[in-house]
C-alpha cells in the first residue's frame, strides 16, 4: 500500500501528504482520477464565471488525509477549511498542514452539525466537498442527503458548489452525477 498522496498540480505539484491510519478497516481516499475530475469541473466553473476561484473557499468537510484541500488551495483557491472528527486523522491534519501553510483552518468538528462554521463575507464563492466514510452510505445516505439540503439552504445567497463523493449513484434530484472509476461524482 502507498503510504503517501500526491498533489496533482498547482505550486504544491508533487507535494506527498501522509496517508493516515485506516479506520475500522477502511482507507478509501479520493482516487487521482476523480480528483482531476473535480478540479476539472471547478476550472470549467472559473471560466465560466461561475466561481472566482482566487476568491474562493474550499470545504472539505470529511478530510480524511487532507489531499483534496491541500489539492484546491495549490490550484489557487483562496483557502480551505477542513473538517475531520476521527481524533488520529485530525492530529495528522494538525501536525502536517502548518508545515505548509499556517492559515489553513483545521476543525475537530461534526460536518453534520458545523458545515458553515466560519466567515462567510469576505468570500466570493463555496466550495463544498462531500467524501464521507462509505459505512454512511451503507448506513445512512439520507443524513448526507440532509446535508447537502442543509448546506444549500445555509449558502442560498452565496455562489455555491456541492461536489459529493459516492461509491454508487443515490439518485437525488437536482444533482447530476459521473461515473469516476469506482466511484460516482455528484
Amino acid at each position: 500500500m502507498n503510504n503517501t498522496l500526491s498533489v496533482q498540480s498547482g505550486i504544491y505539484k508533487g507535494k506527498k501528504i501522509p496517508v493516515p491510519t485506516a479506520i475500522k478497516g477502511n482507507s478509501n481516499f479520493t482516487s487521482a482520477l476523480l480528483k482531476k475530475s473535480v478540479f476539472s469541473i471547478l476550472d470549467s466553473f472559473d471560466l465560466q464565471g461561475k466561481i472566482v476561484v482566487s476568491e474562493s473557499l474550499f470545504i472539505d468537510l470529511f478530510s480524511g488525509s487532507g489531499q483534496m484541500g491541500l489539492e484546491a488551495v495549490s490550484r489557487g483557491f483562496k483557502n480551505t477549511v477542513f473538517f475531520e472528527l476521527d481524533k488520529n486523522r485530525f492530529r495528522n491534519l494538525k501536525e502536517f498542514f502548518p508545515s505548509i501553510r499556517k492559515d489553513f483552518l483545521l476543525l475537530h468538528r461534526d460536518s453534520f452539525r458545523y458545515y458553515d462554521a466560519f466567515e462567510k463575507e469576505s468570500i466570493h464563492s463555496f466550495v463544498f466537498f462531500i467524501d464521507p466514510p462509505y459505512s454512511f452510505w451503507e448506513n445512512d445516505s439520507e443524513k448526507i442527503h440532509r446535508l447537502t439540503l442543509n448546506i444549500r439552504e445555509a449558502f442560498q445567497s452565496k455562489n455555491l458548489v456541492l461536489l459529493v463523493q459516492s461509491p454508487k449513484n443515490p439518485n437525488w434530484e437536482n444533482f447530476e452525477a459521473r461515473q469516476v472509476g469506482n466511484n460516482t461524482l455528484l
